[in-house]
């Protein structure tokens, strides 16, 4: 196989942007796997909204039977159950070596979960389940899982008791007591289980950023090498040239230019020796060099050409000396434009005075690496990332910076891209919970100094399935992001809607001035609900049930005000329409009927 160095100029520019490729595809497949993974992170989290919602649920109805003893209500514990008993089954074929698709699909349809996200649950299950976060995500489900059948027991039990001729108030207390502990232990879990998917999606991201960042590091660098070794190997060769033809020039006809490659450089020396040794034809084989060296030239610029980055060359005071055609496109100067200004003239004014103070110490450390954005010719600021290397005559002396800059563009987008899927919701825009908890956490915190009111809302849409089941899921998604148009224009800039999970939302609604101011924002968003919606052709009427709880009589931290709310969303619902119920008894008696 012969050497690198001995192959064409073209064969060698070919091998370079074959290697592009391959690192380019690379990341295109890194990208690729990381989203997919990120989509199976989406849908744990609305799985787990959807088995919360269905182990409340079967809590509340277990009371409300126990209060009334109406078998109806015994009915639709049981109803609340079939979701999280659905999902145990998914889960338990998951774990088989040899699983039943068609069964894992079934369960979990059964169990709510859209069909859409069953691929991504299945492929996220069998290949990150070891994995650290999700492991444990994984050991809260099964945990999940032990305390639904423990649930169900007691629930077996406090029927067998209630229908007994002579019921004993203590065992139901104690049953009772029994049912509100395997409660508070699921809440808990249900926290655990969503901040461990939202840290495992933390995890993906910043894996994704960093193998992206070095994959691309690894590009500049190879690029890098390939350009030193054909500069060097060209600049190389030309020297020998030159320095043969000073010694022919002094008289030494015995000089023999030795150039250890068979490429373009290697023939012209091979010529130039041929010269020497054949005076009477100096004049043409003088010419024959010149010919020869001009078309080397030629080359060089071409190469210089084709390279998809900015390639400049300055001297030791930051002035352009050579640059390919790729800064006159990106930049907008023409050549005579661009001949007389310095190297950081292409900057912002911040990145100027930077290159201006770091020019010294980059002509002595042998060159820089660093971001600085590029203003063009009608002052538009791109990304860009810069590298320079010190440019040295025969005497070590610096002498000027030979360099790259890359358009970064695309890489940011792709930075924000994955930031926003980490903290707002891929279907309606808001917030996501990971998102709501911290600004939660600042809300406390800001009203915890300042000594203000805070309020958090829970909001919750009345009859979503049903509207999913009959008009199908994207009017049911169509539903959501509407409503989710409609709590941002009800509310304040400076506050924050997020979506809890499938068909729930939060408020958070800093510093208001008491409790009432609740409620401008409640009728503003119940006068959206009570004009028809058309969603597939129907006419679709929209109520939500909300519950309110205010810091700091209903909670002084965020766990209690979410529990505050959600307890008072529940009591909304009871009555049925758009209504809405303190956490508070106090500010219910003080409020209007919704």
């Amino acid at each position: 196989m012969r050497r690198a160095i001995d192959l064409p100029l073209g064969r060698k520019l070919a091998l370079l942007a074959v290697v592009y490729a391959l690192i380019g595809l690379t990341l295109i497949a890194l990208g690729y796997a990381g989203l997919t993974v990120l989509n199976g992170v989406r849908a744990y989290v609305g799985g787990e909204g959807i088995w919360s919602r269905n182990q409340k649920n079967a809590v509340y109805y277990l009371v409300q039977y126990t209060q009334t003893r109406d078998e109806r209500y015994y009915q639709q514990f049981q109803t609340s159950l079939a979701s999280p008993k659905a999902l145990k089954q998914a889960r338990l074929e998951l774990e088989k070596p040899d699983f039943d698709r068609n069964l894992v699909a079934q369960a979990s349809i059964a169990g709510g979960i859209p069909v859409d996200d069953i691929d991504a649950i299945i492929f996220l299950f069998r290949q990150f389940r070891l994995v650290p976060f999700f492991a444990d995500a994984v050991v809260l489900w099964e945990r999940g899982d032990v305390l639904i059948e423990e649930l169900e027991n007691y629930a077996l039990q406090l029927r067998q008791e209630l229908g007994a001729a002579q019921s004993s108030m203590q065992r139901i207390q104690q049953i009772h007591e029994e049912i509100d502990k395997i409660n508070s232990v699921l809440s808990k879990q249900e926290e655990d289980f969503s901040k461990s998917i939202t840290r495992a999606a933390h995890l993906t991201g910043s894996i994704l950023i960093y193998v992206v960042a070095l994959a691309a590091l690894l590009l500049a660098g190879l690029g890098y090498i390939a350009y030193r070794s054909f500069s060097s190997h060209l600049l190389g060769g030309i020297s020998g040239l030159r320095q043969g033809a000073e010694r022919v020039a002094s008289g030494d006809l015995r000089h023999e230019i030795r150039i250890q490659a068979a490429d373009e450089l290697g023939q012209l020396a091979g010529a130039f020796n041929i010269m020497t040794q054949n005076i009477a034809a100096a004049r043409l084989e003088i010419e024959d060099r010149n010919n020869r060296l001009t078309r080397a030239l030629h080359e060089q610029e071409n190469l210089m050409a084709s390279i998809p980055d900015i390639v400049y060359i300055t001297d030791n005071r930051g002035m352009l000396q050579k640059w390919n055609q790729k800064m006159e496109q990106v930049t907008g100067y023409t050549a005579s434009e661009l001949g007389g200004k310095a190297g950081w003239d292409l900057l912002t004014a911040e990145g100027k005075a930077i290159a201006q103070e770091a020019l010294g110490y980059w002509m002595k450390s042998g060159g820089f690496e660093m971001e600085l954005p590029l203003q063009d010719k009608n002052n538009q600021v791109i990304p860009y990332f810069w590298k320079g290397v010190t440019l040295k005559n025969e005497n070590s002396e610096a002498i000027g910076l030979i360099g790259i800059g890359r358009d970064i563009t695309t890489y940011k987008r792709t930075q924000d891209h994955l930031d926003r899927l980490a903290h707002y919701d891929a279907l309606t825009g808001l917030a996501n919970r990971s998102l709501l908890s911290d600004r939660l956490h600042q809300a406390v915190a800001r009203s915890e100094r300042s000594g203000g009111l805070l309020a958090l809302v829970f909001i919750d849409l009345n009859k979503f399935k049903e509207i999913n089941d009959t008009l199908g899921h994207d009017a049911g998604d169509a539903l959501l992001k509407t409503y989710a148009g409609w709590l941002t224009a009800s509310m304040r800039g400076s506050d924050t809607a997020a979506r809890w999970g499938g068909d729930e939302f939060v408020l958070i609604l800093e510093d208001i001035s008491n409790p009432a101011a609740v409620i401008n924002v409640l009728e503003k968003l119940f006068k959206h609900e009570a004009a028809p919606l058309d969603l597939k052709g129907q006419k679709v009427f929209t109520t939500s049930s909300v519950g309110i709880s205010i810091y700091p009589l209903d909670g002084t931290d965020p766990l209690a005000l979410l529990r505050s709310a959600d307890h008072a969303m529940y009591r909304a619902k009871e009555q049925g329409g758009s209504c809405y119920r303190f956490a508070s008894e106090h500010y219910d008696s003080k409020m209007p009927a919704a």
